[in-house]
């Protein structure tokens, strides 16, 4: 192929402490753009003399472990989201962490949740959610307010888990009145806004369904998420992702719980896709020369 005959004749012209890019807005000693090919002899060559490694936010499973195992840093860093894919890894990520978060069941079927119930285990009074396991940015989450909802919803993940698609959360509902904060991690910078509803009593608040994007709203709260965030950054491998939390505001001093991780996320709340393009290039630049490496060579494309 051609892209291979070019990475080949790459190799031949990359010296040592090279950055390889598999990004394509970030340029470095060299990049590749894989698209939907996969990795082929001369990429795996030039991963392995590589000294850093950029890879894109879509990045496959394949490509992540394949940089990963070759022992040199790199950026972002999706251990975690290989690790706990979906939302019951990610209840099991808070929990391993002790991150605070709503109370949550994992189910594998709707059997499960019914024979639960049919044995007197209740997980949750109503209202609650029922978060299918792997979507994103509210969707498939279900408010259920009563029997009837229930079992809607029940009779719906069911018919998902017939074409392949199965596991699910219940999570207790929180007094959030809707508002969701969140808190973008870019490196070492972190940009926190609200999600506020659009409409009264609106329970599910994301942009995609008209949400109001407030960045000055309950400056004491964002402060608490933020700390919150970076004091789960510290521990955990995460360095490029949007962290939601959520508060119980009937309390007086509410904490921020940990309700979801983004790891392709919007960019409105940001100030645009210039903005994170501009922070994410100078986050990578420091990143690399933390490392002890000489980020003059990585440009935005």
């Amino acid at each position: 192929m051609l892209e291979q005959r070019i990475v080949k004749r790459l190799i031949q012209f990359i010296g040592p402490l090279m950055i390889l890019s598999f990004h394509p807005c970030l340029g470095g000693d060299a990049q590749i753009i894989l698209g939907s090919r996969p990795l082929g002899a001369p990429e795996k060559e030039l991963i392995g003399k590589a000294s850093a490694i950029l890879l894109p936010q879509g990045c496959p499973r394949g490509l992540f472990e394949a940089c990963a195992a070759s022992g040199v840093p790199v950026f972002p860093d999706y251990s975690l989201r290989f690790r706990y894919p979906g939302k019951c890894g990610q209840a099991e990520l808070f929990a391993r962490y002790n991150c605070p978060h709503p109370r949550t069941s994992l189910w594998s079927s709707t059997e499960d949740f019914k024979h639960a119930r049919d044995c007197g285990h209740q997980p949750h009074a109503f209202p609650f959610l029922i978060k299918q396991d792997g979507h994103h940015e509210a969707e498939g989450i279900f408010l259920i307010r009563n029997e009837r909802e229930l079992s809607d919803t029940l009779q719906h993940v069911g018919q998902c888990e017939e074409s392949g698609s199965s596991g699910f959360v219940s999570q207790e509902l929180i007094d959030a009145e809707g508002n969701v904060l969140r808190v973008v991690l870019i490196g070492e910078t972190k940009v926190s806004y609200w999600k506020r509803p659009a409409v009264p009593n609106q329970i599910i608040t994301t942009i995609a369904r008209g949400a109001v994007v407030d960045h000055s709203w309950n400056q004491n709260l964002q402060r608490k998420a933020v700390a919150a965030v970076s004091g789960f950054a510290r521990s955990a491998p995460l360095d490029l992702a949007a962290i939601d939390i959520v508060f119980n505001l009937s309390e007086v001093d509410p904490e921020p719980l940990f309700l979801e991780i983004n790891y392709f996320f919007g960019r409105r709340g940001l100030g645009g896709g210039e903005r994170f393009y501009r922070i994410l290039h100078r986050e990578v630049r420091n990143w690399v020369e933390k490392i002890g490496l000489d980020p003059s060579g990585i440009c935005l494309y």
